[in-house]
């Protein structure tokens, strides 16, 4: 079961991979005109038949139409619907549902992925020394593009549920920006800028070897 928006109004959709079109309904065509849905092209016309499961009686498809598709945050495509008369529930088709990335055909859907936990040095306690001449830095926070608030917060969450990161509680001397780099399957990387943090540390060695030499 599949929440997607048709046409900007949210419709439950079951994911059939069997079916190469999307049916949509006679209670779900209704929802959609009383929320307006844009929606356009409705003809009555149909070349193509439909049966039910296990069932040779032919559905009688009361419309099509097109109406632009989306699923959360990704990219909205332009699919064709076909509204059945008392249908029970609609379905996504194996075609749109590829497209919009929640259907993988092939042998890798039979694979089940296990994200491996990250590896600790677990009832081992580690002191980190640091030069108390050496002046923390603060920095404030970078803007976040808006496009990316959901996928940076999605990689935060998943490096918090693998125990990679943890909130900060209280005050901290210490703050670096993060940075947001692409890969080149389009996803992202969060990294942290540490140059400011790197200078003050590298200053502080530079003087000191300075002064070693007077």
């Amino acid at each position: 079961m599949m929440q997607c928006r048709i046409g900007g109004a949210d419709v439950s959709l079951v994911i059939d991979s069997g079916s190469r079109f999307n049916l949509i309904s006679q209670d779900d065509w209704l929802t959609l005109q009383l929320k307006k849905a844009k929606v356009f092209n409705v003809r009555g016309n149909s070349q193509s038949q439909f049966r039910g499961y296990a069932s040779d009686q032919i559905l009688n498809v009361i419309c099509i139409f097109e109406a632009p598709i989306s699923i959360k945050h990704s990219p909205e495509l332009i699919a064709s619907f076909f509204v059945i008369e008392k249908g029970r529930q609609s379905l996504l088709g194996r075609e749109t549902a590829t497209k919009l990335n929640v259907l993988r055909v092939g042998l890798p859907v039979n694979n089940i992925e296990m994200v491996p936990p990250f590896p600790k040095w677990k009832g081992s306690k580690v002191t980190l020394t640091i030069d108390p001449y050496v002046n923390p830095v603060k920095q404030p926070m970078r803007r976040i593009p808006v496009a990316l608030e959901g996928k940076v917060n999605e990689k935060l969450e998943e490096a918090y549920k693998l125990d990679i990161i943890e909130p900060v509680k209280g005050h901290s001397p210490w703050i670096s920006p993060m940075v947001i780099m692409f890969k080149g399957n389009g996803d992202i990387r969060i990294c942290l800028d540490m140059r400011q943090a790197n200078r003050a540390f590298f200053a502080r060695t530079t003087l000191c070897r300075h002064l070693n030499h007077l």
